[in-house]
């Protein structure tokens, strides 16, 4: 595949982006200037770790805090600073001070973040910022026994690297056909309020590499956001067979690279706003031998996945259009057991359409120049104490009609009622699908994602229809709470989904398949966002299996979205309205 010299570009829009960043939305600053609602006399930043000693007055339980506190480096006094809109001296504005909570509730290395504005007595406002930490540094360890002991997955991160919000991620991936070793490296103020990463590792056929700077709409009241993007990776995609073949999964093995610049403009109030932004994409993407089956025959020649081979290469220019109507709630113990949860209600619409220039188009590939259409909605709506939500996502692109056509749509909901105290109600219904698809696509009913009775390569399909329904209790005992220790919840589990086969190389008519079981929530400390689920799963059927344990770690659900990963994956327009 011919390789893509981006030096000179990159160097430019990196310095580009650095040099011409958009001046960040403050409060009118100091100065003689009338003030009609006062001055910030004062800031007072709280900074509190992970565990709180003075919460408990057993001398035993105080000194174990210490010393796991000693464990952690808590999150800078300066660095929150930074991320407030407002400082001593500048003229007060509520809507600065909720948007300066606002950033720093969305950091997920904070369990808490409360800004307060009080009377100072002399006209003025004394601004309090308190904050706790979450446990930052986190591992992840993967072991099967196969004829001895056999370390598949390791992960390790750190995602408040010296207090300062910095994420370092060491990944070591050895599940199945990978092979996978990898470095992420991410930080929230690069120039100001710039954002950065790079990754890099070696994959089982190759290198990888990417890097981004960015600057993101700053809270609600930012005006600008600038990207740049590069990434060149192996894509091995790894097809599902199990259920409908003599052989567990097919890899076909293919090299991307992408290019991307973009740049959006909001217009309005910072709860009522519009959104018109420009992207810039140059993709190619190559396959090269032939796909492997582990094990079996050569299914090279099978229509579905020789039509899902297709090299192509293409610089597109976009228009993304988007509109948002927002207003903000707090809520406790909506994911994890009693997190507090600022929550967005409202709705977000926008449509993205990208058109071929013709220009810089990667030679020795076809070109892949054809018109693209991408849509989002998604909207929250409260209900007294309960919570609605939903969204869907739509693209594809023309050419000989259209293609690549990929759809998920999902609506969740969050039934509460006073005289259930501490009982949460999860309901989910989402859909997946992709039509006339020459992108390499396939979806699976099992897995941590779909009914979760099932192992993750059963029942490959390429429409899907899932309903998930769990009973969340927060238990008031043990009286671990005490002291700031953790939180403990019990669910109930139900999964219910169907596939269909579509036009998914080796798709099967699953029919109905179920599944019910029950777990626990632990979070650590009390109050954490993030929440460990050991959950024991039994099938439901005349042909239900053995049951499947699985333990696994939530942060944030409803704040990172609802989506299926395995339509993700096979996105060609991942580059919406509502990313910037």
């Amino acid at each position: 595949m011919p390789k893509l010299n981006i030096s000179r570009v990159g160097t430019i829009t990196v310095v580009a982006a650095c040099l011409f960043t958009p001046r960040e939305a403050r409060a009118q600053e100091s100065g003689t200037g009338p003030c009609p609602a006062g001055r910030v006399t004062e800031v007072v930043v709280r900074n509190g770790s992970v565990f709180d000693p003075a919460s408990t007055e057993s001398w035993l339980l105080a000194t174990a805090y210490r010393a796991a506190n000693l464990a952690h480096v808590r999150t800078r006094e300066d660095f929150i600073r930074s991320e407030l809109l407002l400082s001593e001296g500048d003229c007060f504005d509520q809507r600065l001070a909720l948007d300066s909570q606002l950033i720093l509730d969305r950091y997920g290395f904070l369990r808490q973040a409360q800004l307060t504005a009080e009377d100072d007595g002399r006209g003025g406002w004394r601004l309090v910022v308190e904050t706790s930490d979450e446990w930052s540094l986190g591992m992840e360890v993967g072991i099967t026994y196969d004829e001895g002991l056999n370390l598949e997955v390791l992960h390790l991160w750190e995602r408040n690297f010296l207090g300062r919000g910095i994420s370092a991620d060491l990944s070591v991936d050895k599940y199945r056909d990978r092979n996978d070793r990898g470095l992420r490296l991410f930080t929230p103020r690069f120039f100001g309020r710039s954002e950065a990463s790079i990754s890099w590792g070696r994959a089982r056929r190759g290198e990888f590499l990417g890097e981004a700077v960015s600057y993101p709409f700053v809270g609600e009241t930012g005006r600008y956001s600038l990207r740049q993007a590069y990434s060149r990776a192996p894509w091995d995609f790894t097809y599902a067979a199990r259920g409908s073949e003599g052989f567990s999964h097919v890899v076909v093995e293919s090299r991307r690279e992408v290019v991307e610049l973009g740049a959006a403009r909001r217009f309005g109030e910072p709860d009522r706003s519009t959104i018109v932004g420009i992207t810039l994409l140059r993709e190619e993407v190559g396959f090269s031998g032939t796909p492997e089956i582990v094990p079996g025959r050569d299914p090279g020649s099978e229509e579905g996945i020789a039509r899902q081979r297709r090299s192509r290469g293409s610089t597109r220019l976009a228009l993304h259009l988007g509109t948002r109507r927002y207003t903000y709630r707090e809520y406790e113990g909506l994911d994890a057991v009693r997190e507090t949860q600022t929550v967005g209600l409202g709705f977000f619409a926008g449509v993205t359409v990208g058109v071929g220039i013709g220009l810089l188009v990667p030679g020795g590939l076809p070109e892949d120049s054809g018109p693209y259409l991408r849509g989002h909605a998604s909207f929250g709506r409260a209900w007294r104490a309960s919570l609605l939500h939903g969204g869907v996502t739509v693209e594809g692109r023309h050419g000989d009609g259209w293609r690549d056509v990929l759809t998920e749509a999902d609506l969740v909901g969050y039934g509460r009622a006073s005289w259930l105290p501490g009982q949460t109600i999860f309901a989910r219904a989402s859909a997946a699908g992709g039509w006339r698809t020459e992108v390499p696509f396939q979806l699976t009913l099992g897995g941590r994602d779909g009914v979760r009775a099932f192992l993750e390569d059963q029942f490959p399909g390429g429409r899907q229809l899932l309903f998930t329904l769990e009973d969340r209790i927060a238990l008031p005992w043990p009286r671990w709470t005490i002291g700031d220790l953790g939180d403990l919840g019990v669910t109930l589990l139900g999964d219910l989904g169907r596939v269909w086969p579509g036009d998914a190389p080796y798709g099967v008519d699953s029919g109905w398949k179920g599944g019910a079981g029950l777990g626990l929530r632990i979070a650590f400390p009390s109050g954490s966002r993030a929440v460990w689920r050991p959950d024991l799963f039994f099938p439901v059927g005349p042909d239900a299996g053995d049951p499947v344990f699985r333990l696994t770690v939530e942060l944030n659900r409803y704040r990172n979205g609802f989506f299926t990963p395995e339509l993700s994956r096979s996105r060609q327009f991942r580059w919406g309205p509502e990313h910037f």
